[in-house]
């Protein structure tokens, strides 16, 4: 894992509060870092968190923070870790080994810690991470060295037949290799997908490595939409739209890309 970019404006104002809550003691002056893992296949909130090196009981630490419902998907390290919680909760999913999770076994261990719980990894071990829908996690580190630490995360293939992804819902799914071939890093705009229908598509979509995208303002599953296409302005005059229109706007949307790498892979309406 490497830093992906420094954090400003609500996210940074958001961050910091949620740590403080938690009793962290953050300088105004400390650089908060944004960690995006694996970005070809999912978006921040779904394989990354936000970290802040600052003193913890007199000790320089590595604090980091997920916001609620963030994820760090299924992964390994090559040397031990070692935190502990400070506020928020997170449900930890852990395999006893690769060869039990190449072996189509479920997780050995699924739960849920909070303030105090110590959230301990040994080398080699696959786990994945889920933040409190509410609050989020925060905690620090205790034993690792995050500079010489290699990650390695956990991707289908056809021997295993696929692979499993943390959704949005906080719920572990094993995912076909044909459905991830068909759909990672692939853009998926759905309607509706505040609620019902619209809302398993999200959860679905994203399960399999896709980004997805809203048409138009909702009240978002997780917090801060990304509009990698369409812009914000084009999408919600096509929700606008009458439904002959819509049909035309989306001809219209799909031939302005100038390049076919990101378009749709399916659209939900």
């Amino acid at each position: 894992m490497v830093v992906d970019s420094l954090s400003g404006g609500e996210r940074d104002a958001a961050t910091r509060s949620r740590l403080s809550a938690a009793g962290y003691a953050v300088p105004a002056v400390a650089e908060l870092q944004i960690i995006h893992c694996d970005k070809g296949r999912f978006g921040w909130l779904a394989n990354g968190f936000s970290q802040v090196i600052a003193e913890v009981e007199g000790k320089k630490c590595r604090i980091l923070d997920y916001a609620p419902s963030q994820s760090l998907q299924l992964h390994f390290h090559n040397a031990d870790e070692l935190f502990v919680i400070g506020g928020g909760r997170v449900r930890c999913f852990k395999w006893a080994d690769m060869a039990a999770l190449n072996g189509g076994e479920a997780p050995s261990e699924c739960d849920w810690l909070g303030p105090g719980d110590k959230l301990e990894i040994p080398a080699g071990k696959p786990h994945a991470l889920f933040a409190d829908p509410e609050t989020g996690v925060q905690f620090h580190e205790l034993v690792g060295d995050f500079g010489t630490r290699t990650t390695n995360f956990v991707k289908g293939n056809a021997e295993n037949g696929g692979c499993y992804v943390l959704g949005a819902d906080g719920e572990m799914r094993f995912v076909p290799q044909p459905v991830v071939d068909r759909f990672g890093g692939k853009l998926v705009l759905i309607t509706g997908c505040s609620r019902g229908l619209g809302l398993g598509l999200v959860r679905h979509f994203s399960a399999t490595g896709a980004t997805w995208s809203p048409p138009a303002a909702s009240r978002p599953v997780r917090p801060r939409w990304s509009w990698p296409w369409p812009s914000p302005r084009r999408a919600r005059a096509c929700c606008r739209a009458t439904s002959a229109r819509r049909s035309r706007w989306l001809r219209w949307l799909l031939r302005s890309r100038r390049s076919t790498a990101r378009a749709p892979a399916w659209i939900c309406w």
